[in-house]
């Protein structure tokens, strides 16, 4: 087997933390010493049983629907205001 450079930092890092940064949605020189970490960890299956736990928390709050509701409302109100006239 191919033995792969592994990043020191990553290595003083918990298993708890190593999944949560690969949740976190990492990118470059990151996201491959993390995987690296996962491999040689032997990770994989938690890595995989939190993804779809990951995927269905919900991305924006009340507030952020209330704004678009509320933009939309005045947007249809000018617009038929305007019709009216």
């Amino acid at each position: 087997m191919t033995e792969f450079l592994r990043s020191k930092k990553y290595q003083l890092y918990s298993n708890n933390k190593i999944l949560r940064l690969r949740l976190d949605k990492p990118d470059g020189e990151a996201l491959h010493f993390l995987q690296i970490e996962i491999e040689a960890r032997g990770l994989q299956a938690e890595l995989e049983r939190r993804i779809p736990q990951n995927k269905n928390q919900i991305k924006h709050t009340p507030w952020y629907y209330l704004l678009y509701l509320f933009m939309f409302g005045l947007a249809a109100s000018r617009f038929f205001s305007q019709m009216g006239s």
